[in-house]
């Protein structure tokens, strides 16, 4: 079984802020899994999902 990936370790890959990777975990926009129960519980990701959500919002490149 692979790694999960940390809401820090996700925003650092994506260069974002890791209040914006909590927000896109819990619109849907990025797969997650959620760890542990009530308020403490933490978003992790899988590799796969990160890779996954950078494939579907990549632009088509210039001309």
């Amino acid at each position: 079984m692979k790694a999960l990936l940390t809401v820090h370790e996700v925003a650092e890959v994506l260069q974002i802020n890791p209040e914006t990777v909590r927000v896109m975990a819990r619109r849907g926009d990025l797969a997650s899994v959620r760890v542990g129960r009530g308020r403490t519980a933490a978003y992790r990701f899988t590799e796969a999902a990160v890779e996954a959500y950078l494939a579907s919002h990549q632009t088509a490149p210039a001309a």
